[in-house]
């Protein structure tokens, strides 16, 4: 039902070939004369049509890389036999085996196409082998996007402070101290007589080489020096200047939609505790006693008076909003959600005790801070120079318009030649109003007299219709409107990007099939090293001819000015961008909630309140919000269906527990049992594995036994186990012995399952793990029984760490909402027919 009346007629065409292919010759032979008079008889019976024929056109072969990708990794195997002759799909069949024999997918660039376990049918192992060159695919436009982007953001002088930077702070160490140590070693060498051994090994091996290398590194040192002061924009200057004209009050941006964003706040959090609108209200009480800042949501029906139960949660949620407002957007100090999301205990909690996050995924974690981190990837990166950009052009037009602009009650008192050179210089403004101002200014401690300081930083990063009256007041509407232009075109251009489609067809495409007749083909593979060695020389090249170009850039401005392109972009370039520096901490926080909590992903948290499956549930609403891909979306779909699916096996089996006491109290049997759901699916202290046990053992030894039964093991795995139990027995033998009450289990079972808890097949491990911890007569359904009316009646932890992390969550959501809105208004992108609802809509 999901295929269209094309995909349908052309499945029934491809199974009449494949019906035939099965038949005898003569059998086929009468079907295709059956097939060709009931055509002849069609074709006879309708009227012959004249046709206009027309000179073929040619066809435009080029595909976007978007789309190529997309399809490739959305292809299905059924999908294979309607657009491939089976001929090909074998060929492809074993181009994908050949890859995967194990000394072949071993090899460099081939093990990109690789995978560790092949599926059965040939369709699922060629869709597979279309998926992983999605994913190549996917990772070189990447590559060239993560490029493109830094080209509103970064200039050549930025680049070069940075180079420079690394260039003294690697070379500054060595050079002092080998030079030291060397000179060191050369005055020992003149106390000790010369010609004897020792001197002549301080000579030849110690003292001498020492200096050379402590003088080549101090070469090293200052020209990183004269490199950072040539590449030096008065950027510490120009940064306290737009701190001290009141950038940080961007924060107030955020209040001005503080009752809506109330409400979405409230919904999410506490939808299913008590009523959104209530919910609401009392989160806008809590605010305004902590604040002493009047909420306008008001509703004379409403008690004011929360339940009990979520008292608490609600202050915390309150407290956390208050801290989500004191980030300032687009300013380094908008760090609060990304804060919480890293060192919040309460999530902290949630990944030690019940995801149980290895160190990989707390490596993973800690690169999403915005704080400090890499300035060659990740968020930080972004955050960083985006940030640092609009700072420093800010104070930029912060310090000209200052120094410029007469007020129209200055202009009746000042000179001809003042008046003639503030227009000359917003004749310039007006015709250089082309994003970044490349050409050097000077510094605001030059010494030079600023005519007016009226001009601060609201005024290009805020869109206040106040203001903007106020400034057209004072300094006349032409000013009013080259700010206006400058404004916009500076965002349109620190979130734009390098125009690509303005690139020569050759440099912005490729012919895998022309690359492979050019390059590879006839024996010229192994001439692939020589490429290799060939594109790093290139490459080294560019480097320096791209520091020799960033160099001119700075001694000449003016030229650069004019030969810059503008990157003047859509506003999807825009949200990429900030989907860069937000949209990671936010997918952190969606896949630990999908984790933890049920509802989340459409699954109904309790048992005894007949809720049922959502049809569309919450985390696909976040997902459209950030606009993912469908491969994007995969690993998050994944984790909700296994949730639902856990969940639906929970609330089939809880009826074997005894009764769950709560003396009546209905919100209390609520959290209960939203709290045992939730250790189920998070498998707290075992407690899943505990509850499958039995049933899953009766269920699996007998097809572990059965002599088809084969499970490839690892021998490299097996030895890898054998070393780490070599003075203590195989859980799988202890579970067996110990564990089974005598019940005899064949060798080929015991086998099996030991290969099968090595791969971890099913969580087998976790099953074998659990069971072989329990206390000597202690049957696993008594113990899950045990901890799932421990957990129920210990259910206050698990709701504030719920509404912690629900609120971290939504607040990630508003985060980068704020964004979007104020980037897509300061940009001007309405003026262009984009959508405002793209900016404005939360999910």
């Amino acid at each position: 039902d999901h295929l269209d009346p094309r995909s349908i007629i052309f499945q029934a065409i491809r199974r009449e070939h494949v019906l035939l292919e099965d038949l005898p010759l003569d059998t086929a032979g009468v079907a295709l004369t059956r097939r060709a008079d009931a055509l002849t008889e069609r074709l006879h019976s309708r009227e012959i049509a004249t046709f206009s024929f027309k000179a073929p056109t040619v066809q435009v072969r080029d595909v976007p890389v978007e789309d190529a990708i997309e399809r490739l990794y959305t292809l299905r195997p059924d999908e294979l036999s309607l657009t491939m002759s089976r001929p090909d799909l074998m060929a492809l069949d074993r181009v994908t085996r050949v890859i995967n024999v194990p000394v072949i997918r071993s090899l460099p660039f081939i093990r990109w196409f690789s995978s560790e376990q092949l599926p059965d049918s040939p369709e699922a192992r060629v869709v597979s082998l279309c998926r992983r060159i999605a994913d190549l695919l996917e990772r070189w436009r990447g590559r060239i996007l993560f490029f493109a982007d830094l080209h509103g953001i970064v200039t050549g002088p930025q680049v070069l402070d940075r180079f420079a930077s690394w260039m003294v702070r690697v070379s500054q160490r060595p050079a002092v101290r080998l030079v030291m140590f060397g000179g060191l070693f050369w005055l020992v060498r003149m106390f000790v007589e010369e010609g004897s051994a020792l001197s002549l090994f301080l000579a030849r091996f110690v003292a001498a080489p020492l200096v050379v290398l402590g003088g080549v590194c101090f070469v090293f040192l200052l020209l990183g020096r004269w490199l950072k002061s040539l590449a030096g924009e008065a950027s510490e200057s120009l940064k306290r200047t737009s701190e001290a004209h009141f950038i940080n009050l961007l924060e107030l941006v955020k209040a001005r939609t503080r009752d809506a964003d109330l409400i979405f706040l409230a919904k999410r959090v506490f939808r299913f505790e008590m009523d959104a609108w209530e919910a609401a209200l009392a989160l806008g009480q809590q605010v305004q006693e902590a604040t002493s800042i009047k909420v306008e949501l008001e509703d004379p029906e409403w008690s004011g008076v929360p339940p009990d139960a979520i008292r608490e949660d609600l202050s915390r949620v309150a407290y956390l909003y208050m801290h989500f407002l004191d980030g300032a957007i687009l300013h380094e100090s908008d760090i609060k959600t990304t804060e919480q999301l890293l060192a919040n205990l309460s999530l902290e909690n949630i990944r030690k005790h019940h995801l149980r996050f290895s160190r990989r995924d707390r490596k993973r974690v800690r690169k999403l801070s915005l704080a400090h981190g890499s300035i060659l990837s990740g968020p930080y990166l972004w955050f960083r120079f985006i940030t640092e950009s609009i700072s420093l052009e800010t104070a930029k037009r912060i310090t000209e318009y200052n120094r410029h602009c007469l007020s129209l009650e200055q202009r009746s008192v000042s000179t001809e030649a003042e008046v003639a050179a503030m227009a000359n210089w917003l004749a310039k403004r007006r015709q250089g109003v082309e994003g970044r101002i490349l050409e050097k200014i000077d510094p605001p401690y030059a010494g030079t007299v600023y005519r007016t300081t009226e001009f601060n930083s609201l005024d290009f990063l805020a869109l206040n219709p106040q203001r903007d009256r106020q400034i057209e007041r004072v300094f006349g509407s032409e000013v009013l409107e080259i700010l206006r232009m400058d404004r916009r075109s500076m965002i349109r251009e620190i979130f734009g990007t390098r125009p690509l489609h303005k690139l020569p067809r050759s440099k912005r495409s490729v012919n895998f099939y022309r690359f492979f007749i050019n390059r590879l083909s006839r024996g010229r593979v192994l001439l692939a090293p020589l490429l290799f060695l060939g594109a790093i020389w290139f490459m080294i090249k560019g480097v320096c001819g791209k520091t020799m170009s960033i160099v001119r850039e700075i001694l000449r401005p003016e030229a650069a000015g004019a030969n810059r392109e503008s990157g003047h972009a859509p506003f999807r370039v825009a949200l990429r961008k900030i989907h860069r520096m937000k949209a990671p901490g936010l997918l952190e926080a969606m896949q630990m909630r999908a984790c933890f909590d049920p509802a989340y992903c459409g699954a109904p948290p309790t048992w005894s309140f007949g809720m049922s499956m959502e049809e569309v549930p919450e985390i696909e609403l976040d997902m459209d919000f950030l606009q993912l891909r469908e491969r994007e979306r995969e690993s998050m779909r994944h984790i909700a269906a296994m949730n639902r699916r856990w969940v639906e096996t929970l609330h089939r089996s809880v009826g074997q527990m005894s009764a769950f006491d709560t003396d009546g109290d209905e919100m209390a049997r609520k959290f209960g049992e939203r709290a045992v759901t939730i250790a189920y699916i998070t498998n707290r202290d075992g407690m899943r594995s505990l509850m499958e046990a039995e049933r899953w053992l009766e269920r699996e030894l007998p097809a572990l036994e059965d002599w088809q039964t084969q499970i490839r093991g690892s021998a490299f795995r097996s030895l890898a186990a054998a070393c780490r139990r070599a003075f203590r027995p195989h859980p799988v033998r202890r579970l067996v012995e110990q564990k089974l009450g005598g019940r005899n289990v064949s060798r080929r079972g015991r086998r099996n399952l030991k290969r099968r808890y090595l791969r971890n097949v099913d969580d087998t491990r976790l099953i074998v793990n659990a069971w072989v911890s329990l206390p000597e007569g202690v049957q696993p359904s008594e113990r899950a029984a045990e901890l799932a009316h421990r957990f129920f009646r210990a259910h206050g932890e698990v709701s504030r760490e719920l509404a912690a992390l629900r609120a971290v969550q939504s607040l990630s959501v508003l985060d980068v909402r704020n964004y979007r809105d104020l980037v897509f208004k300061l940009g001007g992108y309405a003026e262009e027919g984009e959508d405002p609802a793209v900016a404005e809509a939360l999910p």
